[in-house]
């Protein structure tokens, strides 16, 4: 019997290899990367041990790690291409897509964003639940699960007694009779009541239990089965490889990021539908572009640099030390990875309240 891969990567080894530095004195292995912690001191460490966590992919089985190990063994190849001529031949543009919206999409910064971002819209639904739209969203409810049990109770009749019963004057008095009882001892107030307590402790568990990371698990399982395909929305028209003179490149653990037309920097997955372009450091030498609407890309090194370290949710991969990058480490780390705005979750909860 095969031995459980108990730790599991969200960036590959594949990845962290281009970003190998020199091993450090007295320590086994081959492949060592700079780690750039947002809480920690840099260190340069095993890529065994960077960028994973244990049992990230659920503790069942190795399904979804088998499943990365594929998709991994391909990419050799394309980044070989990317490599030696400084472009992305137009061959793996398809290929390139996927792997965007794959690294975007596996990583334990998207992870817990997701985990915030609903501990955000639970909490915000809790203190809104009094309120006039979540009291008409309650009545609205109320009166249509009312509306749902009484004709649950009616389906017990026939088609005959049911047309006995609609004409009988005194029986449908009775059944308005009831609905008003009921509509009348339930009211939205103690249901608002009732459902934030219900939401606080909903809010509460986010951060306690396993949903969001079996969700996460669930999703990304569907998304390799269905063929791990980028959403056309979310795919490229064309591609670049921007080169860096300075070979300073670094690599965050959200895997890619991108900008949109007003230049605001995001993480891939949170991106708006107006993205622009979306960049992913391979080397300390070259970062590949995927763009939409222009022809060049527009970024300096320096800004996918920052970008890189600002879009990183708790640390960025280098092939060296430095300490103006250990500083940056402290200050700029997840200071643009969000992946809802409280613009955001206060319209997902309006459209919540509006809904029947």
């Amino acid at each position: 019997m095969t031995k459980q891969k108990d730790n599991n990567h969200f960036i590959s080894e594949f990845q962290l290899r281009h970003f190998r530095s020199a091993p450090p004195p007295r320590k086994p292995g081959r492949y060592f990367v700079w780690v750039y912690d947002q809480k920690q001191e840099p260190d340069c460490t095993n890529i065994k041990k960077v960028a994973s966590s244990h049992q990230f992919y659920g503790k069942d089985d190795d399904r979804l790690e088998e499943a990365f190990a594929v998709t991994e063994s391909k990419n050799g190849a394309m980044y070989a291409a990317i490599i030696s001529g400084s472009k992305l031949p137009v061959k793996f543009e398809h290929e390139m897509g996927n792997l965007f919206w794959l690294l975007a999409f596996r990583t334990r910064a998207m992870r817990e964003r997701m985990r915030g971002g609903i501990y955000t819209a639970v909490n915000l639904m809790a203190d809104t639940a009094l309120g006039a739209d979540a009291a008409g969203y309650l009545a609205r409810n109320i009166a249509q699960a009312v509306d749902e049990k009484i004709a649950e109770a009616l389906s017990q009749y026939t088609p005959e007694q049911m047309e006995i019963i609609a004409g009988d004057l005194e029986a449908q008095k009775k059944i308005t009779d009831i609905k008003s009882y009921l509509l009348a001892n339930i009211s939205p107030g103690q249901t608002g009541l009732i459902m934030q307590m219900m939401l606080r402790a909903l809010a509460a568990s986010v951060h306690k239990t396993d949903s969001v990371d079996n969700s996460h698990n669930k999703s990304l399982q569907s998304f390799l089965d269905s063929g791990g395909v980028c959403p056309e929305r979310r795919r490229p028209e064309s591609w670049a490889v921007v080169q860096n003179p300075d070979k300073n490149f670094v690599l965050g653990d959200a895997g890619v990021f991108c900008i949109n037309r007003e230049r605001k920097i995001s993480t891939f997955v949170g991106a708006s539908d107006d993205w622009q372009e979306a960049y992913l450091p391979i080397n300390p030498s070259l970062a590949v572009v995927g763009m939409r609407g222009i022809a060049v890309p527009t970024m300096t090194a320096e800004e996918i640099v920052t970008a890189s370290i600002s879009t990183a949710g708790r640390q960025f991969y280098a092939d060296d030390f430095s300490a103006a990058l250990a500083d940056r480490a402290l200050k700029d780390i997840n200071t643009a990875g969000e992946l809802f705005g409280d613009a955001d979750v206060a319209g997902i909860i309006t459209s919540v309240w509006q809904e029947k």
